[in-house]
């Protein structure tokens, strides 16, 4: 197992205190002086950060924003404090204060916190696969909703297409440039042509409207509009039809 990497930010004497505290759980301890050194250290990665609160150069509750600024990594308070100092750094996010005299105890805070951290991580790494699962689950719901659409509007096309086959009445569907596009067996029995014959063809080569100026106006509005129009056969035999 590899040794802990703590930051240390304390006096001299302090440090050695710590570091031969520490010395039997091959932790490795890296001093830094002040506020900045600390802030430019925290760009790497580490397992701990130990403060003591009477470092001058050091204020605790400072070095706690940057460390808390950058994830939950655990950190430790050693020195004398006051009750109400000591929870006021609690209360501000210190996981936890020694005296000097109870450095003892360090080994073990720093290695209960570690592992509170490490399965926090795990924790944070399931709920991201489960986030994860979620979103592939939605993402195959959404697919399987829009086959099943394409399914039911193959279905309501293909009846559509039934109804439109087998009725009597004549049943024509343009685009928008005025072309046929459905031509059925009604149609083919009213007028002589085949749907091959009148499918892209222009509507107005087969049926002219009784006035001109009324279709133009229905068509550019997107309109359904009856008129009286000329009914011409295939055989040029016309029929005036409403």
């Amino acid at each position: 197992m590899a040794p802990l990497q703590i930051l240390c930010a304390a006096t001299k004497a302090t440090h050695a205190l710590i570091a031969q505290t520490l010395a039997a759980d091959s932790a490795d301890l890296h001093p830094v002086a002040t506020l900045t050194d600390l802030e430019v250290a925290l760009l790497s990665d580490w397992d701990a950060v130990i403060v003591e609160a009477i470092d001058p150069a050091i204020n605790p509750l400072l070095a706690l924003q940057q460390v808390r600024a950058i994830g939950d990594l655990p950190f430790l308070v050693v020195g004398y404090l006051s009750a109400v100092e000591a929870v006021k750094l609690i209360k501000a996010g210190a996981d936890d204060y020694l005296e000097l005299t109870d450095l003892a105890r360090l080994p073990q805070e720093i290695a209960q916190l570690c592992l509170m951290k490490q399965k926090a991580i795990e924790q944070q790494q399931v709920y991201v696969q489960q986030e994860q699962q979620l979103v592939a689950l939605r993402q195959q719901l959404t697919k399987q909703r829009f086959q099943l659409y394409c399914q039911r509007e193959q279905l309501a096309q293909q009846q559509l297409a039934a109804i439109v086959t087998a009725t009597e009445d004549g049943i024509i569907s343009l685009d928008l440039e005025g072309r046929i596009l459905i031509w059925n067996g009604g149609a083919e029995r009213i007028y002589g042509y085949s749907a091959a014959e009148a499918i892209g063809q222009p509507l107005t080569k087969l049926i002219r409207p009784s006035d001109d100026r009324l279709w133009h106006e229905a068509a550019l509005a997107g309109l359904i509009a009856h008129h009286h129009a000329k009914h011409q056969r295939k055989t040029a035999k016309r029929s005036k039809c409403g």
